[in-house]
């Protein structure tokens, strides 16, 4: 990467907007000078390409954990922010995840979906209390099974509602923990895969995003380009 390049993939932009892949382990904010927006806004100053507002700044129009990787829609002015934040409240944006989970989870017959519909807390819980402590509300997390190998399942995840840590909570429910997910999932196989694989993140990517643009007449749907090389080395090497 040259001192030209953005510092992380840009998948798209627009007047206002723009969706860029983020990297495992690092927050969307935060963290001033080393978190993906304020790295982005730096950039922004001298390589405009969404038309950044500085008076605004920049501003990620929904959370994407820490941990996970994949796609991030961030705009740039408000009437924009506010154009796109209207589409999430009103149900109108798709999210899609891969995940790769413990254990053989049934293979999806067909196109059909099956569903996760255990309730949750609106805030992260712990390994001890998944659903969390206090009021419950509901949530539905549908998968599909794309794939084995010898002990893990990769799945397809799609967000029908956007609690924190959803899909997380609901394969650990489930019996099917990410791989890699120190907060929900078993401790001893996170050092297992650290130890014997080399693998030290949690296996979640954002992988697709499809949402209505302001300058477009029909919603589009944006991809990541690549599944993470780390998670699919590991898929690789388990079979």
């Amino acid at each position: 990467m040259t001192r030209h390049d953005p510092p992380f993939p840009v998948i798209a932009h627009g007047p206002g907007w723009m969706v860029v892949e983020k990297p495992s382990r690092m927050t969307i904010h935060n963290d001033p000078g080393r978190d993906l927006c304020s790295l982005l806004a730096h950039y922004l100053q001298t390589n405009n390409m969404m038309g950044l507002d500085p008076q605004f700044g920049l501003h990620a129009v929904h959370r994407l954990d820490r941990e996970t990787s994949g796609l991030v829609l961030l705009a740039g002015r408000r009437d924009v922010f506010e154009f796109l934040s209207k589409k999430f409240a009103q149900g109108l944006v798709q999210k899609e995840y891969l995940a790769v989970v413990h254990g053989a989870v049934p293979i999806t017959l067909g196109e059909a979906w099956e569903e996760w519909h255990w309730t949750l807390t609106k805030k992260a819980a712990g390994r001890a209390n998944i659903q969390g402590q206090g009021k419950r509300v509901t949530c539905t997390t549908r998968f599909r099974t794309l794939t084995h190998s010898r002990h893990y399942t990769l799945l397809k995840c799609i967000l029908v509602t956007g609690r924190r840590h959803q899909i997380r909570r609901h394969a650990a429910l489930a019996g099917h923990p990410i791989l890699g997910d120190l907060r929900y999932g078993s401790k001893r196989a996170c050092r297992y895969l650290a130890e014997n694989h080399n693998f030290t993140r949690l296996a979640l990517h954002a992988a697709s995003l499809s949402i209505l643009t302001p300058d477009a007449p029909m919603p589009h749907t944006f991809h990541s380009p690549l599944f993470p090389p780390e998670i699919q080395r590991l898929i690789d090497e388990e079979r």
